[in-house]
């Protein structure tokens, strides 16, 4: 349950080996309740976005979160259903990908992608919009990972199978 599992930083630098507790503490005791499907991703303004596995995600259980960098959740998606937690940005932060138990009706089902639109409000905090629902199905069930290229492809990954393609 929350509490259990924390999100850790480690300033690294040039070291060869680690034995130092973590720099910081991200989220604390807060909101992650998953740690086999999460995943963390700095934005280019000092943020960091987390993204959990939750099949049935709430306020408490977010899917998907940004915290700004002062430290403060900016960004909160309780209606998320992300599969494995697997989500990532283009390279300019315009777009984001996220696995997604959601076909285009919005009924429950696998191996279906949503990317939104990335913007900001009047105050600074992200918007997502949903650009468009992609039938990844032909990869199975999980869809573990993606990666853009400079052109804005997709490419995906997928432990049902162990397959990779390009969208």
């Amino acid at each position: 349950g929350i509490g259990t599992f924390q999100c850790n930083e480690y300033d690294l630098g040039t070291a060869k080996s680690w034995n130092k507790a973590p720099s910081r503490q991200i989220l604390g005791d807060k909101y992650i309740v998953n740690y086999t499907g999460s995943n963390v991703e700095y934005d280019n303004e000092g943020g960091i976005w987390f993204c959990q596995y939750r099949g049935a995600a709430s306020n408490n259980e977010p899917a998907f979160l940004h915290i700004n960098a002062k430290g403060e959740v900016d960004y909160l998606e309780a209606l998320a259903n992300v599969k494995a937690g697997a989500f990532r940005f283009n390279p300019s932060f315009t777009k984001v990908i996220t696995a997604d138990g959601r076909n285009k009706d919005g009924t429950y089902t696998t191996g279906y992608a949503r990317i939104y639109d990335v913007s900001k409000d009047a105050n600074g905090k992200p918007v997502l919009t949903l650009w468009k629902v992609i039938d990844m199905s032909d990869m199975g069930a999980n869809l573990n990972d993606f990666a853009w290229d400079i052109a804005d492809n997709v490419y995906v990954v997928g432990n049902s199978g162990e397959w990779i393609r390009a969208y």
